[in-house]
């Protein structure tokens, strides 16, 4: 079921039916002409804008004239670079803030819907309502790309966006990317500024309560995350099965009050999650890299040595005479999970995996 929209305002079945490029909706006039487009994730540039100046933001369009991405194997010029896309975006306007340049009529592109894309390719549509916000802009593309916590009202952005196209929300109105991009261009100025005025809960309320939950299974002491006592650049994060996969904002700020975050005094390399089964006493784990590691070229954070998750799950299921499998809940940054529940101890798995990358990550 989609929501009704109110007279006057942008018809996103319109635009989806017409597949038609779109500006985001304002209520001013914009120094910019900019449009955006969407791709289908794997096409090229259309061709019908071949002749016209484009900027890929975000995702990475081939053929695009301008790559503002920090996608793997991206051109982004260094004047503009930063961790997110939605950042760098920001960085682009400000180089050019007087919109008046060869790229104020470019088409904006992307081929994939999440919040640091729909962020990104707004700030091109809508310059100045982004600067005006940009520290929560970008906060917001911290918490949906990276799962970091680095303010309250940028994981509560960061939900209303994500939502309107995560099937795992009760809020969740389509499956269609494109669709999702008309209805968020839609939302983002309303939202922005009911976080403002401390209101709109409903827009994000069920997944902040799932990051509070998870805090307060840090406050019970029912979980805990610490720096492994063999090597301080992995760190553990021990969980019980019954409190389920804990969200990533909420270890986030776990690892920064110990220094332990991408920006921290000491980044980790990696994480291991131990969940344990109350009943039996045994442990199911997860190794990852820190929720930020699956980007490759880094300003502030560290980057994250890369690895070969298939050798390394054969290598540990060999190793430990168990299954391991390549991937897990954390998506991009998760490297392989064990598949059953053994009895080897969170500080004896954690010497298993720093022997198995000494060489590679752990030298």
């Amino acid at each position: 079921v989609l929501p009704k929209h109110s007279a006057g305002t942008y018809d996103a079945f319109s635009a989806l039916s017409s597949r038609r490029s779109v500006r985001a909706s304002s209520s001013s006039p914009s120094s910019n002409n900019r449009r955006f487009q969407f791709v289908q994730y794997g096409d090229t540039l259309p061709a019908n804008y071949s002749m016209m100046k484009t900027i890929a933001c975000d995702g990475n369009v081939s053929g695009a004239t301008m790559q503002l991405t920090h996608w793997t194997g991206n051109d982004t010029d260094e004047k503009y670079y930063a961790d997110t896309s939605t950042e760098i975006a920001m960085n682009f306007i400000e180089h050019n803030d007087d919109n008046s340049g060869e790229y104020a009529d470019a088409i904006v592109l992307n081929n994939h819907y999440d919040t640091d894309g729909v962020l990104s390719c707004f700030a091109l549509l809508e310059p100045e309502f982004a600067l005006k916000h940009k520290q929560i802009f970008i906060e917001a593309a911290e918490s949906g790309d990276f799962g970091e916590f680095s303010s309250e009202n940028g994981v509560k952005l960061d939900i209303a966006l994500s939502s309107i196209c995560d099937p795992l929300s009760s809020l969740c109105v389509t499956d269609d990317d494109e669709l999702a991009y008309s209805l968020a261009f839609e939302k983002v100025k309303g939202v922005v500024e009911r976080l403002n005025e401390d209101v709109g809960e409903e827009l994000w309320k069920e997944g902040y309560d799932q990051v509070l939950e998870a805090e307060k299974v840090f406050e019970r002491g029912n979980a805990r995350v610490r720096r492994s006592e063999k090597d301080a650049r992995l760190a553990i994060v021990e969980s019980r099965t019954e409190d389920g996969y804990l969200s990533s904002q909420a270890v986030h700020k776990k690892l920064k009050e110990i220094g332990a975050d991408g920006v921290g005094e000491n980044p980790v390399l990696r994480v291991l999650r131990a969940t344990k089964d109350e009943s039996s006493g045994k442990y199911r784990y997860f190794y990852e890299k820190p929720s930020y590691g699956w980007v490759k070229k880094l300003q502030k954070r560290r980057e994250i040595p890369d690895v070969d998750a298939d050798v390394l799950a054969e290598n540990l299921s060999g190793s430990s005479s168990s299954s391991w499998s390549k991937g897990g809940p954390l998506g991009l940054s998760a490297i392989c999970q064990r598949n059953e529940y053994v009895s080897v101890s969170p500080d004896d798995m954690a010497k298993i995996v720093l022997e198995m990358e000494r060489d590679t990550v752990f030298t």
